[in-house]
């Protein structure tokens, strides 16, 4: 997916949805989950790699961290553990795109930290603090449709990994970011509720 000619026919594009094909369909055996470990790797290094890309690629950049993200996400679900190191740099990398003024690119991100959220289950209370914040900013802006419906995903996510005891000091922050939310009149009725 570098390569020069990657812009060309949605190749990039391609080359993910080929291997995120691979990742969520192929056979996990010992030899595929080391595979699946390095690939990860990789892509955290690629993401890392995008930073560093000149603001009249700024379109660019949002598309290949979007397309990374995805793939982390595809990774972390289908492992069966994440060790501490690997999901410290994986959850600074998802927190740090975040920060991108994409939507696609948040949407992925999330999307990625509620399956590293699944992956972890209790490992995952370090990153609640950081990870809460990025939910309630993504809450908060009803009328961006996709990045508040993964950010609900991702609630149900942390929520459920995560013992109650650690949730519980942020919980009433989301429930009422939740509660807003549904009072909106401006929100996608798709976010509420069928009553």
């Amino acid at each position: 997916a570098a390569r020069g000619d990657a812009e060309e026919s949605n190749l990039r594009t391609a080359t993910h949805e080929c291997m995120n094909a691979f990742i969520s369909n192929g056979p996990l055996t010992a030899e595929t989950e080391d595979v699946m470990r390095k690939l990860l790797g990789a892509f955290v290094q690629r993401l890392t790699q995008t930073y560093t890309m000149p603001p009249a690629q700024a379109e660019r950049q949002a598309d290949v961290q979007s397309l990374i993200a995805g793939s982390i996400h595809m990774l972390v679900s289908r492992l069966d553990s994440l060790d501490q190191p690997t999901a410290d740099v994986v959850m600074t990398q998802l927190l740090t795109i975040m920060n991108s003024t994409y939507s696609s690119v948040q949407e992925e991100a999330l999307m990625a930290i509620g399956g590293t959220a699944s992956a972890l289950e209790a490992d995952f209370a370090p990153y609640v603090q950081k990870v809460t914040a990025v939910l309630l900013e993504s809450l908060a802006r009803g009328e961006e449709t996709q990045v508040c419906s993964e950010a609900v995903g991702a609630v149900g996510d942390v929520a459920r990994s995560v013992e109650a005891d650690v949730f519980r000091p942020t919980s009433e922050l989301v429930m009422g970011a939740l509660v807003t939310l549904l009072e909106s009149p401006a929100v996608d009725r798709s976010l509420r509720p069928a009553c």
